[in-house]
């Protein structure tokens, strides 16, 4: 009995298997054709979008000669055709994709002209096969690890498929190794090596992002080689960022930021950079070259105000007249107002100083500027002439005092004589020191500090 029930245990569980196989390793036949006008219908569609694909592709073609022959014909003073139809109708003809019938302007059931596809496909397939295993190839060495190689993969890729900043993102995310130097400054390197043999420099945002990346490694030499090979997109930005990077008077910095901006034609930069430099006579020339007017150069000291600039502005001359090209009064207001009130006392102490061994006196230098400026008022140097005070320039202050009275009892006799006007610089006060033209006026110079 016992043996039985035993080979009934046995029987009961291969029952139960089967029945548990029969639901999961097996399915009716029924549901295989199912399974199989599904397959069908798939591929049926598939079919149908590639044809459509193939449509989209010879429209677009069709379009753009349409559109190229239309630019051609606004853009001429003499089109060769009487209308812009015409025009387009002979680029339609000589093009290898005209045989366009009007009336499949949209697909009809999904059917293309044979004619179309067979001029159409092979180009394109093998195109689109070549571009897709590049791609594939690209990302099994970026997924390798082996970035050199990729970068220079993606660098020299058809069509520049690969040259762009999404790319660029790619190897930008990937951590440097300690050993060498960064995947983000692997894929840089090559886009530049290519520009040599493709002929084309990358996009302005490109560079942008190059130079970034061989400033934040200290790469200059890399920095300085695409400057000099002209591979590189120039604009004000990159040459701002270069400039930015720059501490102080930094020669290597500043020599190739000001590179970029002449070839940007940015000629207040250009100066700017010269300034910082301290190359203040070759900055001046410069802009002299380029016609900058006086509130350029006024801009430009406040910028960077110094004694050797300003005092360079002052000695600027016409070449007419000899006459100052920007008045030494308004440097000195400007500097002021700037902040830099010592610098301004330096240099009217510098202009005092400067006639000693040209005129043999002490203070012409300093009085002839001031009879020499008719833009900066009486008020104006009188406010000067406190400044120099406070400061302790007091043989400044009573130079000036000299020159601005003398100056305005010229300007009243002159009003009440009714003399024509004759500038007070054509009067000759080197014979009369400072001290005798305070006697001379009966001024008090105490009562007008």
């Amino acid at each position: 009995m016992s043996t039985l029930q035993r080979e009934l245990q046995k029987v009961e569980a291969t029952i139960k298997e089967l029945s548990e196989s029969k639901k999961s390793k097996f399915v009716d036949r029924d549901h295989k054709e199912e399974l199989k006008d599904k397959l069908m219908k798939k591929v049926t569609e598939r079919d149908l979008l590639l044809q459509r694909n193939t449509w989209l592709i010879a429209k677009q073609k069709r379009l753009k000669v349409a559109h190229d022959a239309a630019m051609t014909y606004v853009g001429s003073k003499e089109p060769q055709y009487k209308t812009i139809a015409d025009a387009i109708i002979m680029a339609l003809a000589k093009s290898k994709t005209a045989a366009v019938d009007p009336h499949h302007l949209l697909p009809r059931d999904h059917h293309l002209s044979t004619t179309n596809v067979e001029d159409d496909d092979p180009t394109k397939e093998k195109e689109a096969e070549m571009i897709l295993e590049y791609i594939e190839k690209f990302n099994e060495l970026f997924e390798d690890g082996r970035y050199e190689e990729a970068a220079i993969h993606a660098a020299n890729s058809p069509k520049g498929i690969l040259r762009s900043m999404e790319t660029m993102s790619r190897f930008k995310c990937v951590e440097a190794n300690k050993d060498g130097r960064s995947p983000w400054l692997a894929f840089c390197d090559a886009i530049m090596s290519s520009v040599l043999a493709l002929g084309v420099k990358p996009s302005d945002t490109m560079s942008l992002e190059c130079v970034a990346c061989v400033l934040k490694e200290n790469r200059l030499d890399l920095l300085s080689h695409w400057i000099a090979q002209d591979r590189l997109t120039v604009t004000e930005k990159l040459g701002d960022l270069i400039a930015e990077k720059c501490k102080g008077k930094n020669r290597t910095y500043l020599d190739m930021a000001e590179t970029i901006y002449r070839n940007c034609l940015a000629h207040r930069k250009v100066v700017n950079v010269m300034v910082r430099q301290g190359l203040y006579q070759r900055a001046l020339q410069y802009a002299t070259d380029k016609d900058f007017t006086t509130s350029d150069y006024m801009e430009i000291l406040t910028a960077y105000p110094s004694y050797q600039l300003g005092y360079a502005l002052c000695e600027m001359r016409n070449h007419s007249d000899t006459s100052a090209i920007i008045p030494v009064g308004m440097i000195t207001r400007e500097l002021i107002s700037a902040g830099a009130e010592d610098i301004a006392m330096q240099i009217l102490q510098k202009m005092y100083l400067k006639c000693a061994d040209e005129a043999g006196q002490e203070g012409n230098g300093l009085k002839q500027a001031v009879y020499n400026d008719h833009m900066t008022s009486t008020t104006q140097w009188h406010a000067i002439l406190q400044v120099a005070q406070e400061y302790g320039y007091e043989e400044v202050a009573i130079e000036l005092l000299a020159a601005i009275t003398v100056n305005k009892i010229i300007k009243v006799a002159r009003e009440t004589s009714g003399l024509s006007e004759k500038s007070s610089s054509e009067l000759n006060f080197s014979s009369s020191p400072s001290s005798q033209a305070r006697h001379d006026t009966g001024v008090n110079t105490e009562q007008t500090y």
